[in-house]
């Protein structure tokens, strides 16, 4: 019996050792455009692991914050603010150019910036400098588009007002509805919706065939782009789609893009973010790592080298990103935070540190104690945990995967073996 129960466990050892369990992400689960990091033009925010949250950087006249000085001073200078905390019990954050917004522990959705005043549930004395509560039923707001919970894609834009958009919300003055089933909304003329059938649809400006649907015809009415797209991300005039099996696609502007309809740019890929205003984007691969490409490229500076036009790795571990003008912050899996910022800009790395990277591309850690995005927590095990042990590596796991689950090879060895050992359990008895 002891030879028997020897060769078993030799048997499930080497099962172990071959097929380590992993943690993969589901195929169809998106990381969400909501992070606990956020970049605004040139400003910051950012959620400590106490659920905290701070800012820091440039504030216009369009975000101060409470608080603080932003704005200009008599020299017509921006005022810089140094990391300050703005509120407690925030869960996860997200900024659109001037306009930034929070979730709280308590479900409510919170901003600041230039939003409009019926958006907030008590419009504040000044919405630009104190965070305030939006009305209830709100899932995200981009500039002039309203995503409600129920997945109903509202917008003020008067473009839209026409017999096939002529239902009207009640709740939002003069917004008319352009799509249902929206799981999330972004990009700036052209505007994306991502419906809950992962198809992706497109509507708003088409100069050069921005929209991706092979025309150069302004779309009051979106148009179906492409399907099996989990995730969205889109700057001014041009777009990244990443679709179902870690396929990312590319299409913009015929005028600063290669094509103005989809087509095959990148795989393996995890996570996709854009700047808007700027080329800038980055994505993180399945291996964890950071890639990144026009970054920097609208602002020439003789005392800093060319920098590289084509995807290239930045560093390794990453959950998390946020991409402005300002620069590109992002979060690795042990809660640190890294920049890397143009000093030639109004202010460096957001103003969290002094520490300059003299060549642009060298990250920089400006912080440490970030909240980790919620799918992240799972994906990333802690270190100390007993599970850091095995694999995280999302390719070595079919796409599809349970997180943390074995494969179900190994549950069948599992079954098998425990008939056996009971069959011969069983046997010894008779004997």
């Amino acid at each position: 019996m002891k030879k028997t129960t020897t060769a078993i466990m030799i048997i499930l050892s080497l099962l172990l050792i071959e097929h380590p369990i992993t943690y993969a992400q589901e195929e169809n689960q998106a990381f969400p455009a909501w992070s606990t990091v956020a970049a605004g033009m040139y400003h910051a925010a950012y959620i400590k692991n106490d659920s905290s949250l701070w800012v820091s950087g440039y504030f216009d006249d369009y975000n101060l914050t409470q608080g603080t000085a932003g704005g200009y001073d008599e020299n017509d200078v921006p005022k810089i603010v140094a990391p300050t905390k703005l509120m407690d019990n925030a869960v996860s954050i997200y900024s659109a150019f001037h306009d930034t917004f929070v979730k709280k522990s308590d479900g409510s959705l919170w901003g600041w910036g230039d939003i409009p005043d019926y958006l907030f549930k008590s419009p504040p004395k000044d919405k630009h400098i104190i965070p305030s509560e939006l009305v209830d039923g709100i899932a995200k707001v981009w500039f002039d588009c309203v995503l409600m919970n129920d997945g109903n894609l509202w917008s003020s834009d008067e473009r839209y007002k026409n017999e096939n958009n002529s239902e009207i919300n009640a709740s939002l003055p003069n917004h008319h509805k352009l799509l249902d089933d929206v799981t999330d909304v972004t990009g700036s003329e052209p505007t994306f919706a991502l419906k809950n059938d992962n198809t992706l649809w497109g509507f708003g400006d088409n100069y050069g065939g921005a929209l991706g649907d092979g025309t150069e015809i302004n779309r009051i009415i979106p148009v179906q782009i492409l399907d099996n797209v989990k995730a969205v991300s889109a700057g001014s005039g041009y777009a990244y789609a990443l679709k179902t099996d870690g396929t990312l696609w590319h299409w913009g502007d015929i005028s600063i893009c290669p094509s103005r309809t989809p087509y095959l740019f990148m795989e393996d890929v995890l996570s996709v973010y854009t700047t808007i205003g700027s080329m800038a984007t980055f994505v993180i691969k399945k291996n964890g790592t950071i890639w990144g490409w026009h970054i920097f490229t609208d602002y020439n500076d003789e005392k800093f080298p060319s920098l590289p036009e084509e995807p290239f790795e930045i560093s390794s571990d990453v959950v998390s990103v946020a991409s402005s003008l300002g620069g590109v912050l992002f979060v690795k899996e042990d809660g640190s935070m890294w920049c890397i910022s143009d000093s030639s800009n109004y202010v460096s790395n957001f103003n969290i540190t002094d520490e300059i990277s003299l060549d642009r591309l060298t990250p920089i850690q400006v912080m440490s104690d970030i909240l980790l995005p919620e799918p992240l927590a799972i994906a990333f095990p802690p270190k100390n945990s007993p599970s850091a042990a095995t694999s995280i590596e999302p390719s070595s796991t079919p796409e599809g995967s349970k997180t943390g689950s074995l494969p179900l090879f190994l549950l069948a060895a599992f079954v098998i073996i425990g008939i056996a050992v009971s069959l011969m359990v069983i046997l010894r008895t008779k004997k």
